[in-house]
């Protein structure tokens, strides 16, 4: 009771200050998205429509401030025409009933527009760092009870509440959530020690990556070795650096040695109380699951029955090229096209999943939706790389360290989850669609401080280029010494101009 009163004091909360901005809505529904607290409320109101009711008010109150609904951006472009992709693969594959369509797309349909809405909200550095930090915490502290909680208790294959999904998916999620931990915590504002701040974010990371590990995902543990080693080698810090370098990186590499080169128990602990051993227990089992990858795909069930289903989509691709089978029906389809006899038939009427989110989004929605889905990906990563670039060129610029952070943020969480979702279906998860908000702000903020430099450059050319006539201008003045030396300033001066932009390219 004492929960439901809780999530219902935030809610309006929220949705009072969400009248007077926006922007507070949208902290609002970044914490349903990234916490899941209906879920987790064990009462009325898990299963309520409160997230619908926050996101219906969230878009008002949006449309009401700013006067329109979505930022101009190639991203914006993409994302919509990726919905209406789904869309008519639905409408392609003959399903016309229109509370069909809304069943299967209500759920990415308020993504995207959630997705498009929020850069009008996060108009500042500072609004973006808050709501990364939103993110973070939302999320984090989630992924950190579970972890710790759950090594204790003994937990295993852990999964996220609500639809953060199974064992798999919740893996990628967190997956793709621990660069916002990190960089949340080397930017946290209201942490004046950064020692007070240091400790906190090792603590949250460490139990986050333990929950990674209870899910016992090998798909997520090798999402979590590519990201984490990108997220070690791209700090900015010199020290961080050394320590990534010369303690942290040779240490995980012996340690993935030892997994898969020794068969021995690698936490053997003397039997002591009953929290040792189950640690113990829970830390050896999840090793056992990785060294299955040593078999190789022919000798893991679970690889053989994904790599079948992916030929499956394959074989849906060859049928319908354009449109696929519908957005959101490979397992409705999924008999039609099963070339296997007697393996991989439905189990207890349950339906089958592609268990891979391109192979998803191939099958599903044809060439087309998988080519606009592909654009998405590589346009974020082009963007934020020109992100990069403008913010060390103007390094000096409030602010641009910081960017060039967040821009690393993305392409690491990205990174992270592509190749998690290469073996689970992670298409509406939050952490994906928020990567694209962050861009397109960070984009509009680096094009802002082109658009300043630029500005104070026009501005001294133009000055400069007035004392010259000035001064060349008044021939007689020009025999004095004082109009000698004015000449000569005046053209020291244009030519440090002329030397200026090659200097900072």
């Amino acid at each position: 009771m004492k929960r439901q009163a809780l999530i219902l004091l935030i809610t309006v909360t929220g949705l009072i200050a969400s009248f007077v901005d926006a922007f507070y809505g949208l902290l609002l529904y970044t914490w349903y998205s990234f916490s899941s607290p209906l879920e987790l409320s064990y009462g009325a109101l898990e299963g309520s429509r409160l997230s619908l009711l926050v996101a219906v008010v969230l878009i008002l109150t949006t449309l009401h401030q700013r006067g329109k609904l979505f930022a101009k951006h190639i991203l914006t472009l993409l994302s919509f025409a990726f919905l209406l992709a789904c869309s008519f693969s639905l409408a392609y594959s003959m399903q016309f009933e229109f509370d069909y369509i809304l069943s299967r797309m209500e759920l990415l349909a308020k993504i995207v527009v959630i997705t498009c809405l929020s850069p009008l909200l996060i108009r500042s550095l500072k609004q973006l760092r808050i709501f990364i930090l939103t993110i973070a915490i939302s999320g984090g502290l989630l992924g950190a009870y579970y972890g710790a909680f759950g090594l204790l208790s003994g937990s295993r294959n852990i999964s996220g509440p609500g639809r953060l999904g199974d064992n798999n998916n919740y893996a990628v999620f967190l997956v793709a959530l621990i660069p916002y931990i990190f960089y949340a915590g080397r930017h946290f504002p209201y942490i004046k020690s950064q020692t007070t701040a240091g400790l906190a974010t090792c603590g949250l990371l460490s139990a986050n990556i333990l929950a990674i590990l209870l899910t016992f995902s090998r798909g997520g543990f090798l999402a979590l070795s590519i990201s984490g080693l990108l997220l070690l080698v791209s700090v900015r810090s010199t020290i961080l650096k050394f320590i990534s370098w010369s303690v942290i990186i040779p240490s995980f590499a012996f340690l993935v040695w030892q997994i898969f080169a020794i068969d021995e128990n690698l936490f053997e602990v003397p039997q002591g109380e009953r929290s040792e051993s189950i640690v113990s227990e829970t830390l050896n089992s999840y090793v056992s699951r990785l060294r299955t990858l040593k078999q190789g795909i022919g000798k893991i069930d679970s690889a053989n029955s994904r790599t079948h289903f992916w030929k499956v989509a394959m074989k849906m691709v060859q049928d319908k090229p354009l449109l696929g089978v519908g957005y959101s029906r490979y397992p409705q389809e999924y008999m039609n096209y099963n070339f296997h006899e007697g393996q991989y038939k439905p189990n207890f009427g349950s339906q089958r999943s592609v268990h891979s989110t391109f192979f998803m989004v191939l099958s599903e929605t044809g060439l087309i939706g998988f080519s606009l889905f592909t654009l998405l990906l590589l346009s974020s990563l082009i963007i934020l790389q020109k992100v990069i670039n403008t913010c060390k060129i103007h390094y000096k610029e409030p602010g641009a360290g910081e960017l060039i952070d967040y821009a690393n943020l993305c392409r690491i969480s990205l990174v992270g989850y592509c190749v998690g979702s290469c073996f689970v279906n992670t298409l509406t998860q939050e952490t994906l669609w928020a990567i694209f908000t962050i861009t397109i702000v960070l984009d509009r903020l680096a094009a802002s401080i082109r658009a300043k430099n630029q500005l104070d450059s026009d501005s001294t050319f133009s000055d400069q280029k007035q004392t010259k006539h000035r001064v060349v201008g008044n021939a007689p003045f020009l025999k004095s010494t004082f109009g000698s030396m004015t000449l000569f300033r005046s053209w020291k001066s244009l030519w440090s101009y002329r030397r200026r932009p090659e200097a900072i390219c």
